[in-house]
């Protein structure tokens, strides 16, 4: 089975080739239902013809006939002879009659006198020879014979004749009505014609009395010909018409019997004069059918071709913004404002936006690049404090923020860790992170304590914040190993998590504190541990770790965090916090990270006094 591949091969197989299909069933449905009503009225309109000329010789054979059955009814009435008579009289002068005769079966030498019967015959036989007086004649049958020509009248008559019958049915005579049969097919069968019509008078014999071709002599249709097979229908309906052969038929027929004679006018005439009309409609109907077909497939063919050749430039322009040709761009083959003008603008308006996000990506990169290299590259060493931080970024940039910053002077073994996290996400956390970094740094720099320096942070980047709602959390804290001591800063973030392993404890540090950037005056508070144990694990993070969710929507929380540490608690503090990235990235089984997470250990060295 051919699968087409292209777009413009299945415009051809699922919409020209079903459009084809569904105007040539269409055209061939009208054709049909015209050419069956055409049919349909040629055959209505041929059989009342047949039905008119059929009437007039009904009509014609039908006055001498109502004649003779006065003749009959008059029989044995008190006026009889009379009315007989009259009867006889009329039927000689009527239009048509070539001749009457009355013939009687009476006693011997009783016969008609001059054609007529005697009047006392038509009243009375005598005895044992007729009706007694008084007493008519039995119904009559009335006949009527094939045409044959009559020397007597010198013309070829038909006969309607019929016996005088007792009331035992015994004949006493009959009477013969001799009608020309020119007179009956007068305006009945037309003359001959050039079309080649013919008309036939057939009998129930399927002889043929009479034809519009002129030949005079009886025939019989041949047994293979449409007139038998005309005849053949004849049997079954009183009318009726019949196809010949081929398309057009070669012949068609049509056919309709008498009511007064047991004959049947068929008319024969040639398909292509009788079909004319409807031929001409099929060749009319075909060549304009055809001509609207093959004009719409060539308009849906041109707008499709089109279609698909916009298509494919677009897709080739796409190829090459794909290989970094960013100055591949679509003409409008028309300048127009259709589907496929507005779809050239958008890719167009598509390619010149990606050439501007590509320059901010790489502004983004440069950020990025400049943001890692702020953060520690590696921790530093310290006596007594083993050290390890990392930030994961869910964007390019981040918000989040860790540092190791080493004092000036005489006491350079304590060390400040800093770690922050702006509000948001993204470039602009990222420029507030650097500036925070840049103040703090700046500060540590100068004499004072953890309450002043974080103040008087504080206080620059409200100057920054005051007309936006940015802010930052930060959580200050210093470590001294000689003295075994840690002093912090809360300043709205999370408190950091001392981990005892010896007793198996965690314990907050806690403290109060606002972020910074919010309240220029605020007063911070430090806190202070003292005597921190051997081993003993110190973890500072910020919220994208404990609320880290699931696919399921489930958060990862502190009590987790504390397990992995409590598990993990004789690794190096690099491993630590290798472990607890890891958990992350476990418990999130792919479901996307949606905030920065950073993660700071100090691990105390063990054999510190």
């Amino acid at each position: 089975m051919i699968r087409p591949k292209t777009l413009q091969q299945r415009l051809v197989f699922f919409l020209l080739l079903p459009i084809a299909l569904l105007l040539l069933g269409v055209g061939a449905f009208g054709f049909v239902t015209t050419r069956q009503a055409l049919l349909s009225q040629w055959q209505e309109a041929t059989i009342g013809k047949l039905e008119r000329a059929a009437h007039r010789v009904d009509m014609k054979l039908q006055q001498p006939k109502e004649l003779i059955q006065m003749v009959h009814g008059a029989a044995g009435s008190p006026h009889g002879r009379a009315v007989q008579e009259w009867a006889l009289e009329k039927l000689r002068n009527s239009e048509g009659v070539a001749d009457v005769r009355t013939t009687w079966l009476g006693e011997p030498g009783r016969l008609p006198v001059d054609g007529v019967c005697a009047p006392e015959a038509l009243s009375s036989h005598g005895p044992g020879h007729g009706p007694s007086s008084g007493h008519g004649f039995a119904p009559c049958r009335l006949e009527v014979t094939t045409p044959q020509y009559d020397a007597a009248t010198e013309c070829e008559a038909v006969i309607v004749h019929s016996d005088f019958k007792g009331a035992g049915g015994e004949i006493f005579g009959k009477i013969e009505v001799f009608v020309r049969l020119a007179y009956l097919l007068e305006d009945a069968i037309p003359a001959r014609n050039s079309d080649g019509f013919k008309v036939f008078l057939v009998d129930d014999c399927g002889e043929v009395i009479f034809s519009s071709t002129g030949e005079r002599t009886r025939q019989t249709f041949d047994a293979d010909s449409l007139e038998a097979a005309t005849m053949e229908a004849t049997r079954t309906s009183h009318y009726g018409t019949i196809l010949g052969e081929g398309y057009p038929p070669q012949n068609v027929s049509g056919f309709f019997k008498l009511n007064e004679a047991p004959w049947t006018f068929v008319l024969v005439a040639p398909g292509h004069v009788v079909l004319r009309d409807l031929i001409a409609f099929r060749n009319v109907y075909f060549a304009v059918g055809g001509g609207m077909i093959v004009l719409i497939i060539l308009l849906i063919r041109s707008l499709a071709g089109r279609v698909v050749a916009t298509i494919q430039e677009v897709s080739q322009a796409a190829d090459r913004v794909a290989q970094g040709d960013l100055e591949a761009l679509v003409r409008s083959p028309n300048g127009g404002s259709d589907e496929l003008a507005r779809l050239i603008g958008s890719f167009n308006s598509m390619v010149a936006q990606l050439h501007e996000r590509l320059r901010l990506k790489e502004a983004v990169n440069l950020a990025q690049e400049v943001q890692q290299s702020l953060l520690p590259q590696s921790a530093p060493r310290i006596e007594g404090i083993e050290l390890a931080g990392k930030s994961d970024y869910c964007d390019e940039t981040g918000g989040d923020y860790y540092d190791f910053i080493r004092p000036d002077g005489s006491d350079a073994q304590s060390i400040y860790i800093a770690v922050g996290d702006v509000v948001g996400h993204g470039l602009g956390a990222a420029l507030l992170m650097t500036t925070v970094r840049a103040f703090l740094r700046s500060r540590l720099a100068m004499p004072g304590d953890l309450t002043e320096v974080v103040a008087h942070v504080n206080r620059l980047l409200c100057q920054d914040t005051d007309r936006t709602v940015a802010f930052m959390t930060l959580f200050l804290a210093r470590m001294d190993p000689l003295r075994r001591e840690i002093r912090w800063v809360r300043a709205g973030h999370d408190p950091g998590l001392l981990y005892d392993p010896i007793t198996d404890t965690f314990t907050d540090l806690q403290g109060g504190g606002v972020a910074l950037g919010i309240d220029s005056s605020y007063a911070f508070e430090e806190g202070v541990f003292k005597e921190l144990a051997a081993d003993c694990i110190l973890l500072f993070g910020t919220d994208g770790i404990w609320e880290t969710e699931n696919p399921a929507g489930e958060a990862f929380g502190k009590e987790r965090l504390k397990e992995v540490v409590r598990l993990n608690r004789h690794l190096a503090a690099s491993h630590l916090v290798q472990a607890v990235s890891d958990a992350l990235e476990s418990f999130r089984d792919g479901a996307p990270q949606t905030d920065d997470a950073t993660i700071v250990v100090a691990r105390v060295a063990d054999g510190q006094d």
